[in-house]
C-alpha cells in the first residue's frame, strides 16, 4: 500500500513504500517530495521507536545522518527493515527547524524460518546419501544454522545421528536452504532422514525422507524363453528389481558353447547412455554368429558405480526346424466317421536336427487339434479325432523333430463335417443309405405275408360242399373241368363219356343239375384235392 501525501504550505510531504507488512530484511523506501526548499537544505530522519541511524545499521544506501537536498524535489531513501525493530514502524523527517511525522507505516515482523522442503538422492561415494533442501523464508532474521538427522530405519530415536552445519561455514548453504552429503552409510540400508533450519525465534523442521544407501544392483533375472531364435542368432532379455540405488551404467553379456565360459567366449558390453533397448529395469540383446543347431549358455551382468552383479546362466539352442510338409490331402472320399478323418501329407524333405517324431494339426478356429499319424515311405496318413459334427475346419499341418523343433505350417486344407457325414468311402454304402435299404426291404416282406395269408383265407372260404345244389360257385366248375381232364380219350375215337361229361359241365355253369339217363354214369361228389371217381 503506498499514500501519497498533498503538499503542505512549505512545500513538503514524504510516504513509506511500502506501506505493510514485512519480514525483517524487507527493503523499505521512503520517498519525500520537498518544493520550494532552498537548495542544500539538510533532511535528517529518524523513526518513532528511536534513530535509523544507528553504528550498527550499515546497509542503509545513503550517508548515515542527513540527506542533502539539492536542486531535486524528490529524495528517496531506502533501508532495509531490521529484525530489531519487530514492531509498527513510522518515520520523522525534519527539515531546518521543523519536524513531521510520517502517517505512512509498516509492521516489522521476526519469527522462526518458513517451512522446509527436503529431498535425497544417492551417490556412489561413501556410499553415500545426497541431501538437497529449500527454505520458503527464514521469518525475518538471518538462517544461522542447519541441522541433519539420521538414522537408519530399523532404530528407534534414541540412535539417530545429528549433525550441526553452520551458514557462515559453507559455501552450499544459504538463506533459501542447501545441501550435504551423508557419507559411511551401510549398503542397502533404510535411512530416515530429516533438516533443520535455526534462526534466533526458533527452527523448523523438514518431513522425514526414508531412503536406501545405494549398494551394487540386484542380480539380473534373465528370461530362459528367448524372444526369437533363428539358426544363426537369438534375442534375449533381462530385468532387474533395483538398480542398488544408483544409475546402472553398463550390462554386459557373455555367452559361450561351454557351460563354463572357458572356451569360445564371446562378450557383449552395452552402454546403458543412449540406447532405447536398455533401462535401469530391463534390457534386451540379439547375439549373432551362432551356429544351428548348437546348444548356448548366456549369462548377463549389470553395472552401476559400486559394484556389478551377475545373473544365473541361461541355456538356449538355436533353431533347427524341418521344413514344410506339402499341402494335406484327403484320403479316399474323405468320409467323416464318428468325429474321425484322415489326411495325407509329404513328409518334409528338410528335417532339421534329428528324424520327424509327430505331426501337428491346428485349425485357425479351434487351434491346435487331436490327431494321430502313420507313416509309409515318404508320405504320412494323419488321423484327426475329435471333430464335430456340422462344422467347418480349415486345417494345416507341420512336422515335428527329435530335438522338438516344429516347422512352418503348411497350405490349409478346408472341408465341412456336414458335407463329409454323407459321403461314401471305398465304394461302401454310406450307413444312413444302408438304413433307407432296410426299411425297404422290411416294408417288402410285410407285403408280402400279407398277400400270402389273404390266399390261403380266401382259398378255405371256397372249399365245396358235399352236397351241392344249384348255386354251385364257379369253383365247382372248376373242380368238374379239372376231373374232365383225367379222362382217357383214344385218337380218332369219339368218346361219348367225354360228352355226356361236357353237357354235364356245362350244365353245372348254367347252375342245372341233370338227372342220370340210361345207363351213363354221373359224379356224385368231387373232393378236394383229389381226382373225381367215376360211379357205375
Amino acid at each position: 500500500m503506498t499514500l501519497c501525501h498533498a503538499l503542505d504550505d512549505d512545500g513538503f510531504s514524504f510516504k513509506i513504500v511500502p506501506a505493510s507488512v514485512v519480514a525483517s530484511g524487507t527493503v523499505v523506501t521512503l520517498t519525500i517530495i520537498v518544493s520550494a526548499v532552498p537548495a542544500a537544505t539538510e533532511i535528517r530522519l529518524s523513526r518513532t521507536d528511536g534513530p535509523f541511524f544507528s553504528s550498527s545499521n550499515s546497509n542503509l544506501d545513503r550517508p548515515l545522518g542527513t540527506i542533502v537536498v539539492n536542486d531535486a524535489n524528490l529524495v528517496e531513501y531506502k533501508f532495509i527493515a531490521d529484525a530489531t525493530w519487530n514492531g509498527i514502524v513510522s518515520a520523522y523527517v525534519v527539515i531546518a527547524t521543523r519536524q513531521e511525522e510520517s502517517t505512512d507505516s509498516f509492521l516489522v515482523v521476526v519469527e522462526r524460518p518458513g517451512q522446509v522442503n527436503l529431498s535425497v538422492e544417492a551417490v556412489c561415494r561413501g556410499p553415500g546419501l545426497m541431501l538437497h533442501w529449500t527454505v520458503t523464508g527464514n521469518g525475518g532474521i538471518a538462517i544461522e544454522t542447519y541441522s541433519v538427522t539420521w538414522k537408519r530405519s530399523a532404530d528407534d530415536f534414541t540412535r539417530s545421528h545429528t549433525r550441526s552445519l553452520m551458514v557462515s561455514d559453507y559455501d552450499t548453504l544459504t538463506q533459501q536452504g542447501g545441501s550435504y552429503t551423508l557419507t559411511g552409510l551401510e549398503s542397502g540400508t533404510l535411512y530416515d532422514i530429516q533438516v533443520a533450519a535455526i534462526n534466533r525465534e526458533g527452527s523448523r523442521t523438514s518431513g522425514i525422507v526414508i531412503k536406501t544407501a545405494p549398494s551394487v544392483p540386484d542380480q539380473p533375472i534373465l528370461n530362459p524363453r528367448p524372444a526369437f531364435v533363428t539358426e544363426n542368432s537369438i534375442e534375449t532379455s533381462w530385468a532387474v528389481e533395483n538398480n542398488g540405488g544408483t544409475e546402472i551404467s553398463i550390462y554386459t553379456v557373455t555367452w559361450s558353447t561351454d557351460e563354463t565360459f572357458t572356451e569360445g567366449r564371446n562378450v557383449l558390453t552395452l552402454l546403458v547412455s543412449g540406447r532405447t533397448s536398455l533401462t535401469q529395469q530391463m534390457g534386451t540383446a540379439t547375439l549373432t554368429g551362432l551356429v544351428k543347431g548348437s546348444t548356448y549358455y548366456t549369462k548377463v551382468e549389470a553395472t552401476n558405480c559400486l559394484g556389478s552383479a551377475v545373473s544365473t546362466v541361461v541355456s538356449f539352442s538355436t533353431q533347427c526346424n524341418p521344413g514344410a510338409v506339402s499341402q494335406p490331402k484327403t484320403v479316399g472320399s474323405a468320409s467323416f466317421r464318428d468325429g474321425d478323418i484322415q489326411l495325407m501329407v509329404d513328409a518334409p524333405s528338410e528335417r532339421g536336427c534329428g528324424q520327424i517324431i509327430d505331426y501337428v494339426v491346428r485349425d485357425s478356429n479351434y487351434g491346435k487339434l487331436s490327431s494321430s499319424f502313420s507313416t509309409a515311405g515318404g508320405n504320412a496318413t494323419i488321423t484327426i479325432s475329435g471333430l464335430e459334427a456340422g462344422r467347418l475346419y480349415a486345417v494345416q499341418v507341420s512336422a515335428v523333430n527329435e530335438r522338438s523343433w516344429e516347422g512352418p505350417l503348411s497350405v490349409p486344407v478346408a472341408f465341412s463335417t456336414s458335407d463329409l457325414s454323407s459321403a461314401s468311402t471305398d465304394g461302401c454304402v454310406s450307413s444312413a443309405l444302408v438304413a433307407a435299404i432296410a426299411v425297404v426291404l422290411v416294408i417288402i416282406t410285410a407285403i408280402v405275408c400279407l398277400v400270402l395269408c389273404w390266399c390261403i383265407t380266401r382259398r378255405r372260404v371256397s372249399k365245396p360242399n358235399r352236397e351241392t345244389t344249384a348255386d354251385t360257385t364257379t369253383s365247382d366248375y372248376e373242380t368238374v373241368h379239372e376231373s374232365r381232364a383225367y379222362q382217357t380219350v383214344t385218337p380218332g375215337r369219339r368218346n361219348p363219356d367225354a360228352d355226356i361229361r361236357m353237357q354235364e359241365s356245362r350244365a353245372y355253369v348254367a347252375g342245372i343239375r341233370l338227372q342220370p339217363t340210361s345207363n351213363i354214369p354221373m359224379y356224385e361228389r368231387v373232393t378236394e384235392g383229389h381226382h373225381a371217381e367215376t360211379q357205375d
